[in-house]
């Protein structure tokens, strides 16, 4: 359970008033709350006070609906890349393998791109 203070930062007239109270307090705070204002968000942010609220970096990202590959073996890499790049479909292990060591695994290849 997080320990920090709870502070909900809203607008009005003397939000920098409680942002400069935050900052001399050099205390870290749990952000419950804050303004959807573009103004406040930038004020919060430049008093050097990072958050990660959904409702402060305006909400989730939109994605788009679609099917996931198959992966038969069910180790993070689809049927399609395994094979192409020599490895089994029917495997787990071959994810958690690092074929050519280079010190990344197969599946950390696989999440960035590489071949």
């Amino acid at each position: 359970m997080n320990s920090l203070p709870k502070v909900a930062i809203l607008g009005g007239p003397d939000v920098d008033a409680r942002i400069e109270l935050m900052d001399l307090l050099k205390t870290d705070f749990q952000v419950s709350a804050i303004g959807s204002e573009p103004l406040l968000q930038e004020k919060f942010s430049q008093a050097g006070f990072a958050y990660n609220l959904p409702i402060v970096v305006g909400g989730y990202p939109q994605i788009a609906k679609g099917s996931a590959c198959s992966d038969r073996d069910r180790d993070g890499m689809p049927d399609e890349w395994e094979l192409k790049h020599g490895f089994n479909p029917d495997n787990p292990l071959d994810g958690s393998q690092d074929a050519d060591a280079d010190g990344y695994t197969n599946v950390e290849k696989y999440l960035n791109g590489n071949s």
